[in-house]
């Protein structure tokens, strides 16, 4: 599907499959691969070539819930109750004390009990939930115990001073931070017979600590390392540099000249770069692609030094008018395995292990390692591969759709973060948490990793654990697919399914991912354990009117499907209309 196809496809056009397939992952595990040739044919509620994108329906206003009295409301929770012999739907709403809105998030958020009969409302008042500060509630129900319990963020402890929007009075004491909780985990729990209540805190959950190695200990993606090169008029200086950051390699180095006020291609004598050292013979190492330059508003394509590779480097600018050296910049995100203990390389082969799982355990229980890489790529499954670890911080190498089980590189993964997404197995009452942890590093100075992390328990009550096949993370590298938050995860008799709000601010490589476009994201995993994420957005913030008019919020976030008999029924979200008003309510859309 070409990249306009699956934006209008993400808009509301309809399609029930078609892409060539070979098993159920090629259709995103919501739909089936059949017929001659395979193609993917869409469960309900589910369209696009690979069934990756919900089929909504035109959105009502009234079918929203709108907080009263101005209240502002970010995204609920639902419950359906069958108790009463009748569908009764319970909502549990972040919303905001004192006529404050969406930016107020961190200290006036508590959690709104409404009920309505039908997922469309209308929304009865029934009280206050949890108090200040509470957001982010996410209602799971043990049948084993006959017990809900209330994920959410903050501690809900009340007692604390509140931003008054109504008469502008500040706050007197500090905010609570965003992963502050009422035990070691990234998460609160609140528990009850009932879903009126009361709500009693859990204030021990057994999990692994949070706090030891910190960020240190926290899967990145590439940051940036420096190349300073000083290159003479006329002339290419490749100055050699050992590599180091966090592992994006950006090579700064001259390839234009200016001469008699012309614009000259200037050739570099057949090498090319490998974490920083220049390889001086063709057909040795890692290569950046070929690439194409913007100089003095012309075009240059091609490059001498460049080999084809099966990704493009990002040249940027802009680039000097005059006379002399024109310095440009390249980035590349692929880095060779290095011999064992080169010269240019921290990195050293400590041994074979069957899996990236054992790789990263080796990693954890050597004193210098902070990252690893595990190549299973020249073996056949089954027969293990190298493990590779790393006393500094480069993530190596960048994976983006690679196959996670023969090529896979990360650091031991920390339970630290917010946003959590609870799933009970019924029958057993063990529970997996999606949430996320991030990390202010990246590209330049404050872009921040919004990532994903998994931990299981055998019951909502833990001990937790980090789980995934990468430990912690729930992928390998899939940059940009994998940086996202709001984490709603579900469970198919084909597999796991998770939606998120993607990154759509600008994400640790600075791109920004506009909201028109990409306010979703989507990920699969049959086992729950091996996950993969798509790169066709399930739905975005251009919101189709049942009036046939069209709307480009700001914000559309807070992903929560519900169901009927398996199939997705509803999507709702949190949602802001317009950037210079963080005014919000919660959108609700009926999905066809």
């Amino acid at each position: 599907m070409s990249a306009a196809a699956a934006l209008l496809v993400a808009a509301g056009a309809a399609a029930t499959g078609g892409g060539a397939c070979s098993n159920w992952l090629d259709c995103s595990l919501n739909g089936d691969c059949a017929g001659s040739p395979k193609q993917c044919v869409c469960d309900p509620g589910w369209t696009g070539e690979t069934c990756a994108v919900l089929n909504l329906a035109p959105a009502q206003i009234e079918h929203s819930y709108v907080a009263p009295e101005g209240t502002s409301s970010w995204g609920m929770s639902v419950v359906e109750d069958q108790s009463a012999g009748k569908p009764q739907y319970h909502g549990y709403v972040s919303e905001f004390a004192l006529k404050c809105k969406l930016s107020s998030w961190t200290s006036n958020s508590y959690v709104n009990h409404i009920v309505a009969d039908a997922p469309t409302g209308p929304w009865r008042q029934a009280g206050q939930a949890l108090s200040e500060w509470a957001h982010n509630p996410k209602v799971i129900y043990d049948a084993k115990e006959g017990v809900y319990a209330m994920y959410h963020i903050g501690s809900a402890s009340g007692g604390r001073s509140l931003k008054n929007c109504t008469t502008g009075a500040a706050l007197t004491t500090a905010v609570e931070p965003r992963t502050s909780a009422v035990s070691p985990a990234p998460f609160s729990i609140h528990y009850s017979k009932s879903l009126a209540g009361p709500w009693t805190p859990l204030t021990d959950i057994p999990s692994p600590d949070r706090t030891t190695g910190g960020n240190k200990r926290m899967t990145l993606y590439p940051g940036v390392s420096n190349i300073d090169v000083s290159v003479p008029a006329g002339g290419v200086l490749l100055r050699e540099q050992p590599a180091h950051g966090n592992g994006t390699l950006l090579v700064n180095f001259s390839t234009f000249v200016r001469k008699a006020g012309v614009l000259e291609w200037d050739a570099c004598g057949g090498a090319v770069f490998d974490n920083g050292h220049p390889v001086e013979q063709t057909g040795v190492g890692s290569r950046i692609g070929s690439f194409s330059v913007v100089g003095d508003g012309a075009v240059q394509a091609g490059n001498p030094c460049a080999v084809e590779w099966p990704s493009t480097p990002t040249l940027r600018g802009p680039f000097a008018a005059s006379d002399g050296v024109q310095t440009l910049s390249i980035e590349t995100n692929y880095f060779r395995l290095p011999d064992a203990g080169g010269p240019a390389s921290s990195a050293r082969a400590v041994g074979d292990t069957q899996d990236a799982a054992g790789c990263r355990g080796v990693c954890e229980t050597t004193a210098d390692c902070i990252s690893f890489t595990w190549d299973g790529r020249d073996r056949a499954a089954g027969e293990g591969g190298t493990c590779w670890v790393r006393n500094d911080t480069l993530w190596w190498p960048n994976v983006t759709n690679g196959d996670p089980a023969r090529l896979a590189a990360g650091r031991p993964w920390t339970f630290d973060g917010d946003n959590p997404a609870p799933l009970i197995d019924a029958a057993r009452g063990n529970v997996t948490v999606l949430y996320r942890t991030d990390i202010g590093v990246g590209v330049g100075a404050s872009p921040m990793a919004s990532l994903i992390g998994i931990a299981t328990a055998p019951s909502w009550r833990g001990p937790y654990s980090l789980a995934g096949d990468m430990g912690g993370s729930l992928t390998n590298a899939q940059y940009p697919f994998d940086e996202n938050e709001d984490p709603f995860l579900w469970q198919t008799p084909r597999g796991f399914h998770a939606l998120f709000h993607s990154n759509t601010w600008g994400d640790s490589r600075h791109t920004v991912h506009p909201v028109a476009q990409y306010a979703g994201r989507l990920a699969f995993s049959a086992d729950g354990v091996r996950w993969r994420y798509s790169e066709v957005p399930p739905y975005n913030g251009t919101i189709r009117w049942a009036n046939g008019t069209e709307s480009v919020f700001s914000r559309v976030e807070r992903p929560v499907l519900l169901f009927a008999d398996g199939r997705p029924t509803h999507l709702i979200n949190g949602a802001q209309r317009y950037s210079n008003d963080d005014y919000t309510f919660t959108l609700v859309r009926t999905v066809a």
